[in-house]
């Protein structure tokens, strides 16, 4: 319940309640400088700010009190704050003291609640002064959640208000004992994206009056929509909602980009306008913070997408090498079966010249072939180029050649079950890891090789 401190009665008062937490502290204090700014000379009233929060609510708010407005802070003690969450588990802190407000403003019959994301642009007592009797509340239509969250057929009614700006009639939600009737409801709720908006309107949507949406303005719909669809929404025309645009009296940051943290926030600027002393560098410092991850965030997403660029780029490149390997390939071996005809030839008709035939090929009759196509058969054959003896090397082999290219240097890589027919005439370099070594020899041995040198990396050309 509030104190007596404040409490003020009679037709020039007007009573406004904010709910706060640690995070909406200083944009509260913002919310309630523009109030006393943008007021009239003869508009007066009391501020109340209703705070779950450990630190001393008084030393925050205290100083924004003026001869005209009263701020009466309420901080919900630690032991009613347990008490609560331990009767009502599933419901927010927030929500649960937005339901509570008739019983904790006791005293009063009406009061206008604002959400701590709002700043005030002109005077209040036109929205104070509005007749509620026999209505819960009055409120502004929220667009946005008609038009894009299908939120009429989850509540039931015609029509959806926003519940971050609400001129409540605490007397008659008291009197029906709606406090319970809306924490029930909230408890029974599992869509959590809301809060308490939707229990509001499917609890209390009978009995509401709606409200210009100069009261409420929420500046996202210009996003979503034309300014003729929105006029045609409130029911007015394109002309009187810019006018409303121009001139809104609650300016309501309704989406997720707060001008406390991010740069890009709608009105940014008109929002700092109401900050003070050290509140400013702090935004200045969590909003930079915001927009650096913001960078970064980006950053690594090019460079993902540049990564996957490269990845296919080198896929690309692969396969077109692979075809043109497989092209080489194919056209040598027609050329060899040429070879092999013209030299057959020679062989059976004129054999005196198979001794030059052979010395015109430029190769021994005894042969390397270099197991391995990795690391240590590029090493083995760096030697082997560096005695000049390229020429003689025969093969790469390995045991799966579809997992590699078809050459290496220009020599082929073959599986070493294709070299069985030459176990005899060809010397088997092994390049491979030490931990590969024996399992490797024992399969040469198998395939009938006796020609192996197992420590390829010394072998002396």
């Amino acid at each position: 319940m509030i104190s007596d401190n404040y409490v003020k009665s009679g037709d020039s008062m007007i009573h406004i309640v904010f709910i706060t937490d640690e995070n909406y502290i200083m944009p509260t204090k913002a919310a309630i400088r523009s109030i006393i700014r943008n007021a009239s000379g003869n508009t007066q009233g009391t501020i109340y700010v209703v705070g779950d929060i450990e630190t001393d609510l008084q030393n925050h708010f205290a100083g924004l009190a003026t001869d005209r407005f009263y701020i009466n802070v309420i901080p919900v003690i630690k032991e009613n704050r347990l008490a609560y969450k331990k009767e009502h588990l599933y419901v927010s802190s927030a929500a649960l003291y937005k339901f509570m407000l008739p019983e904790l403003l006791g005293k009063l019959d009406k009061v206008l609640y604002l959400d701590g994301d709002v700043i005030v642009e002109g005077d209040l007592r036109e929205l104070f002064d509005t007749d509620i009797e026999g209505f819960y509340l009055a409120a502004v239509e929220d667009m946005c959640a008609v038009k894009q969250e299908n939120v009429l057929e989850k509540t039931g009614n015609e029509r959806y208000f926003n519940s971050g700006v609400m001129l409540l009639n605490l007397a008659m939600l008291r009197g029906e004992n709606m406090p319970k009737e809306l924490i029930d409801e909230r408890m029974r709720d599992e869509d959590m994206r809301f809060m308490d908006q939707n229990v509001f309107n499917r609890v209390l949507g009978g009995k509401v009056k709606y409200l210009s949406a100069k009261f409420n303005f929420m500046k996202v719909n210009l996003r979503n929509f034309t300014e003729r669809e929105i006029g045609y929404f409130y029911g007015i025309s394109s002309a009187e909602y810019r006018t409303v645009c121009n001139n809104p009296v609650i300016l309501h940051f309704t989406n997720k980009e707060k001008p406390w943290n991010t740069y890009e926030a709608l009105d940014f600027e008109k929002w700092c306008m109401y900050l003070e002393g050290e509140e400013i560098p702090l935004v200045l410092k969590n909003c930079y913070g915001r927009f650096r991850d913001d960078i970064r965030e980006k950053v690594a997403e090019l460079e993902t997408m540049y990564s996957l660029s490269i990845q296919r780029l080198e896929r690309s490149m692969m396969f077109r090498i692979r075809q043109d390997n497989e092209s080489q390939a194919y056209l040598l071996k027609e050329k060899q079966k040429e070879i092999d005809s013209l030299k057959m030839l020679v062989k059976k008709y004129l054999p005196e010249e198979k001794s030059d035939l052979e010395a015109e090929d430029g190769r021994p009759e005894k042969r390397y072939v270099i197991y391995g196509a990795g690391d240590y058969a590029m090493q083995v054959f760096k030697n082997c180029h560096a005695a000049k003896k390229d020429k003689e090397i025969l093969a790469f082999a390995v045991t799966e050649p579809e997992k590699n290219p078809l050459y290496l240097y220009g020599i082929p890589v073959v599986s070493i079950g294709e070299l069985k027919k030459q176990k005899d005439k060809v010397t088997v370099i092994v390049a491979v890891s030490q931990a590969y070594l024996p399992e490797i020899c024992d399969k040469l041995y198998a395939f009938g090789f006796t020609d192996i040198v197992e420590n390829g990396l010394q072998y002396k050309w």
